[in-house]
């Protein structure tokens, strides 16, 4: 009996052990995983650029889905938007700003990226349905730079005084370009190379450049209106034409009442390029579509030509304008 019960004693120590054991390596298992997803989270929540000037990392500071630029960086977080919340003066001859991913929006609000004579002021690398407006970039060897890049927007910027090109489209198809002023650029106002084909061009002023205001070299069904060129180059496809362009010496101007405000119903005054590029000056009203939707009229960048846009109302739209 005795030898009995303390074999059983023995069974159930050496029981417990494997239990402890067990009970162990299963809290550090545990503890492992989250170790792993905590880290995991931190990676695709926050992010992280590279300091073109400085190479430093950098956190940028996020609002909501979106992000405000400080400093010379990498735009690499597919469909965000950024914005330039000051003037942006580079002193190296890299890419100030480099887009690598798709959907991406930057909008400098206006700001200045202002190079050294060397490098890109921005960079699009193989990406699709970027959209860059509102920037003013000057004094690079290139001020944009789209390569293998497709379906992207150019809107609204200035860009002018570069050591090079102003705008180069290389191997990039279906892009809009839109509002832009290009001059006095040392090569090329626009520079299309290597099958840069079908891209579209509206109410763009490209003059004073040095070399050729536009070049399309190698690219082809390219199209648009209301654009002014003066020296052209290996384009073809009948764009552009004498129909779909001006002249850019021509005497035009706009002027628009309410400054783009859809809150009060304003007029504009000015001159359709484009296939009624010979037309007198004609005056346009805001008007309501329908209860929800505006179309506002407006000049272009310069002040010189009519732009329309048709805008939603948070509110509504009543005689002409969007309700507060």
């Amino acid at each position: 009996m005795y030898l009995n019960l303390k074999l059983f004693r023995g069974g159930e120590v050496c029981l417990m052990k494997k239990i402890l054991f067990l009970l162990l390596f299963v809290v550090l298992l545990v503890g492992c995983a989250s170790e792993e997803v905590a880290e995991e989270d931190i990676m695709d929540d926050d992010f992280f650029s590279e300091d073109l000037l400085t190479g430093e990392v950098t956190l940028d500071i996020e609002e909501e889905d979106n992000f405000v630029l400080k400093r010379c960086q990498v735009l690499g977080k597919e469909g965000k938007t950024y914005f330039l919340e000051n003037d942006l003066v580079v002193e190296s001859d890299v890419s100030c700003l480099e887009i690598t991913a798709d959907e991406v929006t930057l909008d400098c609000q206006g700001k200045t990226i202002k190079g050294s004579g060397n490098g890109k002021g921005i960079y699009l690398n193989n990406v699709k349905r970027a959209m860059i407006k509102n920037c003013r970039i000057t004094d690079f060897e290139d001020a944009i730079w789209a390569k293998s890049s497709s379906k992207s927007y150019f809107d609204r910027n200035i860009i002018t005084d570069n050591e090079g090109n102003g705008l180069v489209l290389e191997g990039s198809t279906n892009n809009h370009l839109s509002n832009n002023v290009i001059s006095g650029n040392d090569d090329n106002g626009i520079y299309l190379i290597y099958n840069s084909n079908e891209n579209e061009f509206s109410n763009n002023r490209i003059c004073d450049n040095d070399r050729h205001d536009l070049n399309c070299q190698l690219s082809r069904k390219n199209f648009g209106q209301g654009n002014s060129f003066d020296k052209i180059v290996s384009c073809s496809d009948n764009f552009p034409s004498e129909e779909n362009r001006s002249a850019c010496d021509r005497e035009i101007k706009c002027l628009d009442s309410d400054g783009e405000d859809v809150f009060v119903q304003g007029e504009v005054t000015g001159y359709w390029l484009g296939p009624n590029s010979g037309n007198p000056l004609v005056t346009e009203t805001d008007v309501c579509l329908d209860e929800m939707m505006i179309r506002e009229y407006s000049c272009n960048i310069v002040g010189n030509n009519i732009l329309v846009q048709e805008v939603g109302c948070e509110y509504g739209c009543e005689d002409g304008r969007c309700l507060e």
